[in-house]
């Protein structure tokens, strides 16, 4: 039985959320960066850096792209260092985690193959499809990201 709570997003639901987005990169605690073909200037992914925190100097990272096309091309890797090198060398962030559902195993070898480490588990900490599922947090400290890909 799926107890999942439903949710009706009205357009001024998705309006105060843009707002939110806007005025948390305003602020200087996300940036959003897309990824965008070269040859047709079509934006087919974004990676986003969220909750930057600049006392602790960590942040999360999130990465997306869209069509399956364009899936397995190191574009997400490509976008992921050039995202990375901004966060450590231009913000001076020591640590970059993610949050990925066990459940996806081709984002969990993505982390795992960009030289993020697991960290953890979060428990059950998600339901999504019908049930809970666990969540490993995975991140990248500054020194493994330039051991990994150099210094600027």
């Amino acid at each position: 039985m799926n107890h999942a709570q439903k949710r009706f997003i009205s357009s001024e639901t998705e309006k105060r959320w843009i707002e939110a987005a806007i005025a948390s990169h305003e602020q200087g605690k996300s940036l959003r960066f897309g990824i965008v073909l070269k040859e047709t200037d079509e934006l087919i992914g974004i990676v986003s850096l969220t909750d930057i925190d600049y006392v602790n100097r960590n942040a999360y990272i999130g990465r997306w792209i869209g069509s399956p096309s364009h899936r397995g091309q190191g574009l997400i890797d490509e976008a992921m260092r050039l995202a990375l090198r901004y966060a450590f060398d231009e913000l001076g962030l020591e640590r970059i985690c993610s949050h990925v559902l066990e459940s996806n195993r081709a984002s969990r070898r993505a982390a795992e193959k960009f030289g993020d480490r697991q960290e953890g588990i979060l428990r059950r900490a998600i339901f999504k499809e019908g049930r809970f599922q666990d969540v490993i947090v995975y991140a990248i400290l500054r020194d493994e990201f330039y051991e990994r890909y150099g210094h600027k």
